[in-house]
């Protein structure tokens, strides 16, 4: 883990109360994601530094737990255009992993990744959209790495899949069938660095609900 621990948020509802209930804090549960974050976006990293040829890292700077309908405000508001690369869980546990950032930062992701400008004006290119893709396949499939390792589960992520659209719609579509039961989920607010550059991003994890505990079992103390 990095030499400083990233942050941690904890918030006061029914599902911290159940899982104090259970032995375990909120605040002790954050704590472990973001090791697990720590270890797999060092990984994702690396491997992305290999692809372009040039040192890049990326880094958990906060872990935490927020309600779906907040998401949205996270990144400026339901209306802001943003890009999305989601990635679907399956395995022992099913659920979403979605790397989501306002369309300007995604173009500077763009830009580290193909070595050349990338306006946010207008439509992005395929080749942005590759790139973006590539990004999120990579921390995606790092970070479940990293939880595989610590949990002893099998998980696997799909294909991604890059949509840019408003952050409400986006949401939407990805997260309307688990919406329904679960109102939370984790929220890893990521930095991508590559030399002085840095691009911003918010890394969403939402387990099913029945496999959340499966989980929470699982982390590391």
């Amino acid at each position: 883990m990095n030499e400083e621990s990233p942050a941690l948020q904890e918030r006061s509802t029914g599902v911290d109360q159940r899982i104090a209930s259970r032995g375990r804090r909120l605040s002790d549960i954050l704590r472990s994601v973001c090791v697990v974050a720590d270890i797999g976006f060092q990984r994702a990293g690396r491997s992305l530094s290999e692809m372009t040829g040039a040192p890049m890292e990326a880094k958990a700077a906060r872990v935490r737990r927020v309600p779906l309908t907040k998401v949205p405000d996270l990144v400026g508001g339901a209306g802001v255009v943003v890009a999305g690369i989601y990635l679907g869980i399956s395995g022992d546990v099913d659920g979403h992993m979605l790397l989501m950032l306002p369309l300007k930062e995604a173009c500077y992701l763009s830009s580290m990744m193909l070595e050349e400008e990338v306006r946010p004006e207008g439509e992005i290119s395929e080749m942005a959209r590759s790139a973006l893709g590539e990004v999120g396949n990579i921390t995606g499939a790092s970070f479940l790495s990293a939880l595989a390792d610590a949990t002893a589960l099998d998980l696997a992520p799909s294909p991604p899949t890059i949509m840019v659209d408003m952050s409400g719609a986006v949401l939407d579509t990805v997260l309307a069938e688990l919406g329904m039961e679960s109102e939370e989920l984790f929220v890893i607010d990521t930095v991508f660095s590559q030399e002085e550059r840095q691009v911003n991003a918010l890394f969403l994890v939402l387990p099913r609900q029945q496999h959340f505990n499966m989980i929470v079992e699982r982390l590391p103390r």
